[in-house]
């Protein structure tokens, strides 16, 4: 029986691309890090992003493979977590998770609209989208059709890149709102 001479660093030796594309998703599902996969395989991030180009149904399952991969790893983190929680009575985890997993203590953009029949476009959807990404400091539920054309009219107003802007206009809400 001959013995191998392959040191344990030497990359894998695969046959076909098809058979190191299947082991880049073995790997992405448990590790959703494509820099991690790659320096695996032995390969550069430029070859893995050209052989997503050239084979759509690779870039699929690769992109499903890193999505189970951080659900994967979510489950774990969301493990230890809880177990800092539990055992270590950890009070930044705890304020972590209630702040992430309760409507009381998360400090969140809410927009309502409940008039039937308003429709906004994709780049207002994408404003508000933004507005809220900025934010993450209020809980509003907004009715009134009036807050509802002001805010509009204020994030058209506003450069997408003004962070400050986007928190003046958070607190411009927040009082409007304990007018109200």
């Amino acid at each position: 029986m001959k013995k191998s001479t392959a040191s344990p660093k030497q990359k894998p030796k695969l046959d076909t691309q098809k058979e190191l594309k299947n082991k880049l998703i073995e790997i992405f599902e448990r590790m959703p890090i494509v820099q991690v996969g790659v320096s695996k395989m032995g390969i550069s991030r430029a070859t893995y992003y050209r052989m997503r180009i050239a084979d759509a149904d690779f870039k699929e399952r690769a992109d499903n493979a890193l999505m189970e991969g951080r659900q994967y790893t979510a489950d774990i983190v969301e493990s230890k977590l809880l177990k800092k929680i539990d055992q270590e009575e950890n009070l930044t985890a705890i304020i972590f998770f209630l702040k992430h997993n309760s409507k009381i203590y998360n400090q969140k953009l809410e927009i309502v609209i409940d008039e039937p029949g308003v429709k906004f476009s994709e780049e207002e959807i994408k404003e508000i989208l933004r507005a809220r990404e900025f934010s993450g400091l209020v809980n509003i539920i907004k009715r009134e059709k009036e807050m509802r054309k002001k805010f509009m009219k204020a994030v058209e107003e506003l450069d997408p890149t003004d962070e400050e802007g986007f928190q003046k206009l958070t607190k411009d809400i927040e009082k409007d709102l304990e007018d109200n």
